[in-house]
């Protein structure tokens, strides 16, 4: 078989548990991977496993999108997937080519795996910094428990494994030594033109509260730190709660005094953040550990510099484009970068937004993206017809 855009194209299903597409940055990378892959001439699906469904739900996104049901505990996940959600895998496996998971340390993976197996169809999986050092160290006993029955099995068995950037690729390699890897940043077009400087008068965060691995603790110091130094920008944080998070932020701006002077707002769907984004002078990334996330380059998509941590993985980028501030993680580093966000001239602040466009249409085209990966399946495809065949 070979691929051939048009309706006759490669058909494909990305499956996950996404959660709320409004607020869950794989989902959003998800979602632009299959209009990309649309766009080519692919036939595609997204299976979202949910235990938020009893039965099949479906969604019009421009694409067929399936919720199917599963469990919400962990201990009923491992026994199986629920029949209403097994039939619908078994029925559909027949009518597509290949299955791309985004699915790490999950109960769904082992019957997933072997339903695939069952229907002869190959998966793709794309972990999303899921085998991560920082994210390994959280419920460390139970992921060194579950990594050797679930996780390697299936690197393992993987068609290919899909790292976001070379840092993951480089883990993944010493995880499955002799498994195929591709390397693709996460796609995103240029979605808006800057508007005026004038208006720009927020430093801004958007993302789930989870306090230690996107270093919003650390954001909170530093900030009360250029606030000691004259920094007069307010800052907001956007997103949704994770794990006690925005307790935790509430106290610490409490012991901070900076309640008041950092407001914490709820999670925005696509146009309130593109809303907030018209309104940033700076997107601020202090994460720890990241695969590659996806609000970074959203903000650069729309014209907004970066201050950000090596653990985005985008600081050497964003700071060679000169498209931003690359700091080490650490309070004095990016209160300073703050403090320059703040006092950049109109001039040079319209160059590093221009910068910002130029760096994603350059190295983040969803084309250029789509392309790679669909020759990708089209390999996994071919080996695994030659093994048939033999």
């Amino acid at each position: 078989m070979t691929f051939s855009p048009g309706p006759s194209g490669l058909r494909v299903a990305h499956v996950g548990a996404f959660g709320h597409a409004a607020v869950n940055g794989v989902s959003q990378a998800v979602g632009t991977y299959l209009r990309a892959l649309q766009a080519l001439g692919a036939q595609v699906q997204h299976w979202d496993l949910t235990a938020d469904y009893r039965d099949i739900g479906y969604t019009d996104a421009g694409y067929p999108v399936y919720h199917l049901p599963i469990s919400s505990r962990l201990g009923r996940k491992v026994l199986g997937l629920p029949p209403v959600t097994q039939r619908f895998l078994r029925e559909h496996l027949e009518d597509i080519d290949l299955v791309h998971l985004h699915l790490t340390f999950t109960g769904e993976n082992p019957h997933l795996m072997r339903l695939c197996a069952r229907a002869h169809r190959p998966f793709v999986l794309t972990p999303h910094g899921g085998y991560d050092a920082g994210r390994l160290e959280s419920r460390a006993l139970l992921k060194r428990v579950w990594y050797p029955v679930f996780e390697r099995p299936m690197l393992r068995r993987a068609a290919f494994l899909h790292a976001l950037q070379q840092q993951e690729a480089t883990a993944l390699q010493r995880l499955a030594h002799e498994q195929h890897i591709v390397v693709l940043p996460n796609p995103v077009p240029v979605i808006q033109e800057p508007g005026p400087f004038a208006e720009r008068d927020v430093l801004l965060f958007i993302g789930r509260f989870d306090v230690a691995q996107k270093g919003l603790d650390l954001l909170v110091r530093a900030y009360a730190q250029a606030r000691d130094a004259g920094l007069q920008l307010p800052l907001h944080l956007v997103g949704p709660d994770f794990r006690g998070g925005r307790d935790h932020l509430e106290a610490l701006l409490a012991e901070k005094h900076l309640t008041g002077k950092v407001t914490l707002h709820g999670p925005v769907n696509a146009v309130g953040r593109l809303a907030w984004l018209g309104r940033a002078r700076a997107f601020v990334a202090p994460s720890r550990h990241e695969g590659l996330p996806m609000a970074p380059l959203e903000a650069l998509a729309a014209g907004v510099p970066l201050i950000l941590t090596p653990g985005t993985h985008l600081d050497g980028l964003v700071e060679a484009a000169g498209a931003g501030w690359a700091v080490k993680g650490n309070e004095s580093a990016l209160a300073a970068a703050l403090l320059a966000a703040e006092a950049l001239p109109a001039a040079e602040w319209q160059h590093r937004s221009a910068r910002a466009c130029d760096l994603v249409e350059q190295r983040y085209s969803p084309d250029a993206f789509a392309s790679t990966l669909l020759r990708e399946y089209q390999y996994a495809l071919d080996r695994v017809h030659d093994r048939r065949s033999k």
